[in-house]
């Protein structure tokens, strides 16, 4: 695919391609290593793109503060819990609720690690203000571009922003505090100089979304956040699931849910964004994609790439099967898009 503003045929921003098969934000953690996650030893990642859990600017590494609900080991980057207690998982349903809180060390100390300096193929870096209104995002990531600038120049591959502006864990906002918090981020991080892409949900209509389509400085979408526990009752039964209309993570601020519920989402929001928006700005779709069959609804929808995020959990050994048949799917449909 191409990443080239106004044009949609793979993934190529600005020349850098990102190919077909990304991972989800927080599917492979901060650096993407094999083991900071427990599945990551199973899942084969190769042939797709990497995209870093989000970070915010300042640390979020002290529950007892409400500032991130997962305790983390802060030399290894690893959950300290075995089974953390701010994620519930339904491995039977491939069902997760995760109230993680955006848990980190912040960016200027992932920064200093020099890690992400060190990889040699393109990819993401995914963040995120906690600031709700325009000026405390705009201060936020004004400095959070400043510190990026500065070690630019030591970075050995081009990369992209994703700035997530629909994070559940930070609280579930309005559709019209989204638009706000996109556009401010978007003037703030538009000072790094690299293609930027915004995480958003279905919560955000495709009409919404259009909208924001058009800033200068946004290139792309990553499709869907999780869904904050609750939303869209008409067409989540949240009792059926859960067994109540009380989130089991009540205690965190209820989290997001990620699983199968989320694919027909996904693919009637891009049906619609396609249909009556844009037939060629950049998505990257995921949401519930746990077969190859699940990956090429959404390519059919109208996805430019798919991203994986919780198949890696429960079905490790299907992630590389999918990556083969998108990054097929997409190279046959690329070559015919190309000679039309």
């Amino acid at each position: 695919m191409i990443f080239d503003k106004g044009r949609g045929i793979t993934v190529i921003l600005q020349g850098l391609n990102l190919g077909s098969a990304v991972n989800a934000s927080g599917g492979r953690n901060f650096f993407g290593t094999f083991d900071q996650y427990w599945h990551g030893r199973f899942a084969d990642w190769l042939n797709s793109t990497f995209q870093s859990k989000t970070s915010t600017l300042a640390e979020r590494m002290d529950p007892a503060r409400k500032r991130g609900n997962m305790p983390i080991d802060s030399r290894t980057l690893r959950p300290k819990e075995w089974k953390p207690t701010c994620i519930k998982a339904y491995p039977r349903r491939h069902l997760t609720l995760n109230a993680v809180g955006l848990s980190g060390p912040g960016f200027p100390a992932l920064l200093d690690r020099g890690e992400w300096q060190q990889r040699t193929q393109p990819f993401l870096i995914s963040v995120a203000a906690e600031s709700e209104d325009p000026a405390g995002i705009t201060a936020e990531l004004d400095e959070l571009s400043e510190t990026l600038l500065a070690q630019k120049h030591g970075f050995r591959a081009p990369f992209v922003l994703v700035l997530n502006v629909t994070c559940p864990n930070l609280g579930t906002h309005s559709q019209a505090k989204v638009m706000v918090q996109a556009y401010a981020g978007l003037e703030s991080l538009e000072a790094v100089r690299v293609p930027i892409l915004l995480n958003l949900s279905v919560l955000v209509t495709p009409a919404a979304a259009a909208g924001i389509a058009d800033h200068g400085a946004c290139y792309g979408f990553c499709l869907t956040n999780t869904i904050p526990f609750g939303r869209l009752p008409e067409r989540i039964d949240w009792e059926g699931l859960f067994g109540s209309v009380t989130s089991p993570l009540h205690a965190f601020g209820g989290g997001g849910l990620s699983g199968p519920p989320l694919l027909p989402l996904v693919e009637e929001w891009l049906k619609d964004f396609r249909a009556n928006h844009s037939e060629t700005f950049p998505i990257i779709a995921g949401g519930g994609v746990f077969s190859v069959e699940d990956a090429l609804r959404l390519l059919r929808a109208g996805a430019d790439a798919i991203s994986l995020g919780t198949v890696a959990m429960y079905h490790p050994f299907r992630v590389q099967p999918i990556i083969q048949a998108v990054n097929q799917f997409c190279l046959v449909r690329d070559r015919r898009e190309q000679n039309t």
